[in-house]
């Protein structure tokens, strides 16, 4: 069994990047694990290598987001064992973009949303030859006011800040310039585990907007930190690390936050009769559907089937079909009351980029995962606290009681 110990690594000479001159190791400096001595490898580094609680990845995520949410840097460890310096574009001023160009040495990024993308002009770019799968990057750009060169860092700054703007438009910036925005995924590491979606997922739970500066790690020969190198890096300048994997999963357990975009009925097809409301996910911008009969929200438990759709490059596809949702639908209309959601699920995505629990196939595949953390926050919304299969036999609604729903019997000759 592996027994993982608990170390106290130094502070950093600047403040705004780690723990700050002359505080020691029980101040706000990285806190590493690392393998026991029996167990130690010149090559492990932290978070990337050893096997770790869920507890102490909470630790790490929430300790990386108050750095963040304190203006300070942090370093993302990939599954490789690299790593990125991170920083919030609403902190990246001329000091972080200094402390990433000299320390870091990598190229210094802005990792923005695609609808951010969208509004700004910014599409990624098509690699041309070879086989290795897209960055996301899309031409470089620079303010259009309020620089010289745009090379100086505190021009690079001030690009950030006019591409980040609540009020920022395609016309505020020219290109090419001396900042390289990459369009991350819509669904952030759910959709693809790399450090620019980290980044913004990252910035969205410190509070911030949800856009991020970062830059790879470089070791003294110019190739890519790993091991001692970046353990070195890390304790060097008092950065807090955490694994793009701890994101991932602070990510999947988060409650969707969903808001109504249309509330309808309607009148033809399987669910003639049934009100069709259509639901957004705020953190990833997913729309999924529900479709409701009678009175839900009157405290008694409800008929329920939860099933997802797949959805390729941000489009739905397939609609509500697949033979369990049709019927679940035929068995909506039959009880008269009840609830049948169908979650949008992403199965591919552009550019090689394969989305994360992402597995095509019927649309009802896979409901114990994300569709049900989805179909829970639908069913909240409703006003439902209680239900019970709509379906006979659908064990897999068990799941809304770890959701924090009541699950009661199956409703009888439903089907």
């Amino acid at each position: 069994m592996r027994v993982s110990a608990t170390v106290e690594l130094p502070g950093s000479e600047d403040p705004r990047h780690g723990a700050g001159p002359g505080r020691g190791p029980g101040a706000s400096g990285i806190r590493g694990l690392v393998p026991a001595a029996e167990d130690a490898s010149p090559t492990a580094f932290g978070c990337a290598a050893v096997e770790l609680s869920e507890a102490a990845a909470a630790r790490r995520v929430d300790e990386a987001v108050a750095a963040l949410r304190a203006g300070r840097s942090v370093l993302v460890v990939d599954g490789a064992g690299g790593g990125t310096v991170v920083a919030t574009a609403d902190a990246a001023d001329a000091r972080t973009v200094t402390f990433m160009a000299v320390h870091a040495r990598g190229l210094v990024q802005l990792a923005l949303t695609p609808e951010r993308c969208d509004r700004l002009g910014l599409f990624a770019m098509v690699r041309t030859g070879g086989d290795r799968p897209a960055t996301g990057m899309t031409r470089s750009i620079e303010a259009r006011r309020g620089v010289g060169t745009g090379i100086s860092a505190a021009d690079r700054a001030r690009t950030i800040a006019a591409a980040i703007a609540d009020d920022a438009a395609a016309d505020d910036l020219v290109g090419p310039g001396h900042m390289f925005p990459v369009r991350t995924h819509v669904a952030g590491v759910r959709g693809a585990a790399g450090p620019a979606e980290a980044a913004v997922d990252l910035a969205r739970l410190a509070g911030a907007r949800p856009a991020g500066v970062l830059c790879v790690v470089l070791d003294d020969e110019g190739a890519v930190a790993t091991g001692d190198a970046l353990r070195s890096f890390a304790v060097r300048h008092g950065l807090r690390s955490v694994a793009i994997g701890d994101v991932v999963a602070r990510r999947a357990a988060a409650t969707p936050q969903l808001e109504v975009r249309r509330d309808e009925v309607i009148g033809a097809g399987g669910g003639a009769g049934s009100r069709m409301v259509r639901f957004r996910s705020l953190d990833d911008g997913a729309t999924h559907v529900a479709f409701v009969r009678g009175d839900v929200g009157d405290g008694a438990a409800v008929p329920t089937w939860i099933g997802a759709r797949d959805v390729v490059a941000g489009v739905p596809v397939g609609g509500p079909g697949g033979s369990d949702a049709a019927r679940a639908l035929t068995a909506l209309g039959r009880a008269g009351r009840g609830v049948v959601v169908l979650a949008s699920r992403p199965c591919a995505a552009p550019h090689g980029v394969v989305a994360a629990g992402g597995v095509p196939g019927d649309v009802s595949a896979g409901r114990s995962g994300r569709p049900v953390d989805v179909g829970a926050a639908v069913l909240r919304t409703l006003g439902v606290r209680r239900v019970r299969s709509l379906l006979p036999g659908d064990a897999e609604l068990a799941a809304l009681g770890r959701r924090g729903l009541v699950v009661e019997g199956p409703v009888v000759d439903a089907a």
